[in-house]
């Protein structure tokens, strides 16, 4: 990896791969790619279909999760449950 100046701003350092390190990219993708095609191995046409549908909607959900601020409520009822849990812990370690 080389490290350069933007000629027009001093501040700006850009990275970029040297050409080993594009080889070096290029071998872990190949591997990637081979690894991504044998972990769904043992499942079925259908459920990979399903699979591919559901993480779908995951990575969506996700999404929507990132644009939208938390509810304050929401985090006030989480925090109180976990300090209900908490001290349920703590007392049944007694």
């Amino acid at each position: 990896m080389t490290r350069e100046h933007d000629p027009d701003d001093r501040r700006v350092v850009y990275a970029r791969l040297t050409g080993r390190g594009i080889e070096i990219a290029d071998v872990v993708a190949v591997a990637h790619f081979a690894n991504e095609q044998r972990m769904p191995a043992e499942l079925s046409e259908s459920e990979r279909r399903r699979l591919g549908r559901l993480l779908g909607k995951l990575e969506r959900s996700l999404e929507t999760a990132e644009r939208t601020p938390p509810d304050p409520e929401a985090l006030t009822a989480a925090a109180r449950r976990d300090r209900t849990r908490s001290a349920q812990w703590s007392v049944s370690d007694c």
